[in-house]
């Protein structure tokens, strides 16, 4: 079998060696140099990875940039959705699934992550787009018309999660949607009001610091809860909610939030 960067990197961004060796990132950088010195032998190679070759392990890619690359490999989600991290947060923030919908609702504020978009123009030479969503449950579609195309059009971006709110016209029980307005889950982060944080044991301090080094403009609340008493604490550093912030604690098993 011949390889060469493309195709490998291909792979390794589409998950297809996570049963030996979970480590994407380590296998981007120095997998292909490991596969030139060696015949490829299944598992066999990723011993010698591990075992043999002086390679450099590097961090894993955090959550959204290794689900990023493996959409860009496969144009598709295969092993989890860029969602699953926000969830919560964007419950906080007024947005639904899509089949919280139900026949009385004229309009409807939900997640979704942008799995595709196609533009065209009426016989008036008006702009229109179709946005394909997709929620942590079901894909569904909506319009998108001239003006408000042209107030979101540089928003719109191929896997971004958006909070959508959505004008829901009904016919014979089918529904169709248009977008009245989009807004990118950055713009979330910053008018979030406050950030609520749970610490159970000490091993959590470390990822406190690390959500603490991004220094921004929203307080933090510091709950503590370890052998039976309990603290509140109000932070004197204001943070900066990133993804990063997310990705932290979507890894975390010490620290949770309270959204």
């Amino acid at each position: 079998m011949s390889w060469n960067k493309r195709t490998w990197e291909s792979l390794v961004a589409a998950g297809a060696f996570d049963a030996y060796y979970t480590n994407r990132r380590t296998l981007w950088e120095n997998g292909l140099s490991m596969i030139q010195s060696h015949a490829f032998q299944g598992a066999q190679l990723f011993t010698d990875i591990e075992d043999e070759q002086p390679i450099h392990n590097q961090q894993d890619w955090r959550f959204q940039e290794r689900l990023s690359k493996e959409f860009h490999a496969l144009v598709c989600y295969l092993n989890a959705l860029p969602l699953i991290p926000y969830q919560t947060f964007l419950q906080a923030c007024g947005c639904h699934t899509i089949d919280a919908l139900t026949s009385h609702m004229s309009e409807i504020t939900v997640m979704g992550i942008l799995l595709q978009w196609k533009e065209k123009r009426s016989k008036s030479d008006k702009r229109y787009a179709f946005l394909q969503f997709s929620d942590p449950h079901n894909q569904f579609e909506a319009m998108i018309f001239d003006q408000t195309l042209s107030q979101y059009h540089h928003k719109l971006a191929i896997g971004s999660i958006y909070q959508c709110h959505l004008f829901v016209k009904w016919d014979e029980g089918q529904y169709r949607l248009t977008v009245k307005s989009l807004k990118p889950l950055e713009d979330l982060f910053h008018s979030y009001q406050t950030l609520n944080l749970i610490i159970k044991n000490p091993e959590g301090i470390q990822d406190i610091q690390d959500i603490c080094r991004h220094t921004g403009h929203t307080p933090v609340h510091l709950w503590i809860e370890h052998k039976n008493q309990k603290g509140l604490f109000d932070l004197k550093q204001y943070v900066q909610i990133t993804h990063e912030t997310f990705d932290i604690l979507y890894r975390s098993c010490h620290v949770h939030a309270l959204f």
